[in-house]
């Protein structure tokens, strides 16, 4: 159902206990929804505005108004124009909407609400979707009374989604993963068993190392080491430098084997160089 009239059908939800309005809600596409919510948490309820919600559904019934609803969504998510901001989580743009409707799920509705918020209004909206209704409303209710929030606790967000999706992907069976010749398999190999070998290295051995390489290769090396290692290598840097790799690594596409390949091999010639002294 579409009501005709947002502001009205957005009083007379406001009057409602929260389950039964998010029955009807659930009901809605998730740009109407957002946009009844939106107006819910502005809309301060009289009795005059009661009556005349009342009236004027009983008047004009429930159906159309689906295109003002889409149209007051988008200008409320930054215009028609389709350039919303999806910074700070726009490498997610690179993974199809399936694979985001398994992120959003393992994320708490606060979270989720911040992520898709950020995100433009069409690849939220497909994701929203498919997300059973009752979770959908809760979160767009979230993403209508989000207020400003600290620049830390979002990209320590950034820190643990892109951490979580690395998991994820590597996760994949490797049949369904592109197959490399055996020469390249033999080489990442090495490579990756000597970084591997940064799980032995005290935190000294780790700085003197991190002085000896390129930094250049150091995000592309790090993407694909397990989470506890990337963590022991960020946390033996200086806190900005530490940061810029962070979202460095971010920036690296898992299917960039060959940049990943070739600084992999870099940092483990240094690494194998520090134990042969």
């Amino acid at each position: 159902m579409n009501p005709t009239n947002e502001k009205h059908a957005a009083v007379i939800l406001k009057c409602l206990p929260t389950a039964t309005a998010d029955r009807f809600l659930a009901a809605l596409e998730p740009e109407a929804c957002s946009a009844i919510v939106s107006l819910m948490e502005k809309t301060e309820v009289t009795t005059d505005k009661l009556h005349a919600a009342i009236a004027l559904l009983e008047r004009e019934g429930l159906d159309g108004g689906v295109g003002s609803a889409k149209s007051r969504h988008r200008r409320s998510r930054g215009g028609d124009n389709g350039q919303e901001k999806a910074a700070p989580f726009a490498f997610l743009l690179e993974y199809e909407a399936d694979f985001l409707l398994r992120v959003i799920n393992q994320e708490r509705t606060r979270n989720a609400a911040i992520i898709l918020s950020t995100l433009p209004q069409q690849v939220a909206s497909v994701v929203l979707k498919k997300i059973r209704a009752s979770k959908r409303v809760e979160i767009i209710r979230h993403i209508a009374s989000l207020k400003e929030f600290d620049a830390s606790d979002i990209a320590e967000l950034r820190f643990a989604l892109r951490l979580r999706i690395q998991k994820m992907v590597s996760a994949t069976p490797v049949g369904d993963r592109a197959t490399e010749t055996a020469h390249n398999s033999d080489k990442t190999t090495r490579s990756e068993e000597a970084l591997l070998q940064l799980a032995e290295f005290s935190d000294p051995q780790i700085k003197k190392l991190l002085s000896r390489i390129d930094t250049s290769h150091l995000a592309p090396a790090l993407k694909t080491l397990p989470i506890q290692l990337q963590k022991k290598v960020l946390r033996n840097m200086a806190k900005k430098p530490a940061a810029i790799v962070s979202r460095e690594i971010v920036d690296v596409r898992i299917d960039e084997k060959h940049r990943i390949e070739r600084s992999s091999r870099s940092v483990a010639r240094a690494i194998r160089d520090l134990k042969e002294q």
